[in-house]
Formats: structure tokens, C-alpha cells, sequence
């Protein structure tokens, strides 16, 4: 009986990790879908969060994409690199 619940178990673990692994690549999916592809060199426009900006600062920045690693960009402004949003 114990063999039986603990087979159970780990068909039922399998199974979730299936299901996250599935949800994941659709996640990715999107926002692929969602996002265009920067090249290095090309201007981007970086919509900075509320909570780093004053009431008076704009909502965005004008930046240049300077190197890429992941499908991680580190990005330059007038200002210098942007450490991270």
C-alpha cells in the first residue's frame, strides 16, 4: 500500500514538472512574440519603473544597447550604463 501511494506521488510530481516545463515555453513564447529582437549599436526606448523616478522625470529613456548576453542587454544613456531596472 505504501509502494502504491508513493508511486503515486512521484507520477503526480512527474507530471506537474511536465506541466511547468510546458508553461514556461509558452511564457517564453510570448513574450518572444511580444518583444523585437535589438541589435547592438541600435537605439531603444527604456521605460523606467515609477519608483526610480521622480514626479517630474520622464517615463522613458532614450538608450543605446551596448553589448547582449542571454537575451540580457546592458544599455548606455547620456547619463552612463544602466546597472539595471
Amino acid at each position: 500500500d505504501n509502494d502504491t501511494h508513493l508511486t503515486s506521488i512521484n507520477q503526480h510530481r512527474s507530471e506537474s514538472i511536465k506541466n511547468f516545463k510546458k508553461q514556461a515555453a509558452e511564457m517564453l513564447q510570448q513574450i518572444c512574440s511580444k518583444y523585437s529582437k535589438v541589435e547592438m549599436g541600435q537605439n531603444a526606448l527604456v521605460k523606467i519603473p515609477d519608483a526610480n523616478r521622480g514626479c517630474l522625470a520622464s517615463r522613458n529613456i532614450l538608450a543605446v544597447v551596448l553589448s547582449e548576453r542571454e537575451d540580457l542587454y546592458q544599455v548606455g544613456a547620456s547619463t552612463g550604463v544602466l546597472e539595471k531596472l
